[in-house]
């Protein structure tokens, strides 16, 4: 018990962190999709329904069906829908959370980093021109060095102790 405590906790100390991200996020939703947050953050979005909506304006047509049942498994698959969409828009899977993250509010601040990652790449993108949210995700920048600086960088390498690890000490 004392280690999902500790979890809880820490848990609860980085949501508390990202309070600012939180309402920037709020903000972008509710800007978005013209739909302001009347409940808390989590509860908002629940039912995957507005989440959904937000991704219909960002990238039309790309859920196909929101669901409007109560039911857990099809709120559920709502949000099952937004991640994948997410994905196939670009969003790195380690940067999406799982739909247990928000459905049953485990994990509200890896939430609000999908969803500032995915504000980052729909900027990227640029198809999308309404309200921006995050930094723009740019790609790495590919770095290629000639034969001739690898080897001067090796030769000045050589000999130092910075390279040759714990055996040197």
């Amino acid at each position: 018990m004392a280690l999902r405590d500790a979890v809880e906790a820490g848990k609860a100390v980085k949501l508390d962190e990202m309070s600012e991200t939180q309402h920037e996020v709020e903000a972008w939703i509710a800007a978005v999709t013209g739909k302001p947050f009347d409940k808390p953050f989590a509860e908002h979005l629940h039912d995957g329904s507005v989440l959904c909506e937000l991704m219909n304006v960002i990238e039309p047509g790309s859920i196909k069906k929101i669901n409007t049942s109560k039911l857990a498994f099809k709120q559920m698959e709502n949000v099952s829908n937004f991640t994948r969409a997410m994905k196939k828009l670009g969003v790195r899977e380690t940067d999406c959370f799982d739909t247990i993250d928000l459905f049953e509010a485990h994990d509200i601040a890896k939430v609000l980093q999908s969803l500032e990652s995915l504000g980052g790449v729909v900027q990227k993108l640029g198809k999308y021109k309404g309200p921006q949210l995050g930094v723009v995700v740019k790609d790495a920048t590919k770095r290629e060095f000639t034969a001739e600086q690898l080897a001067k960088t090796a030769a000045e390498t050589a000999g130092s102790k910075l390279t040759a690890g714990s055996s040197a000490t």
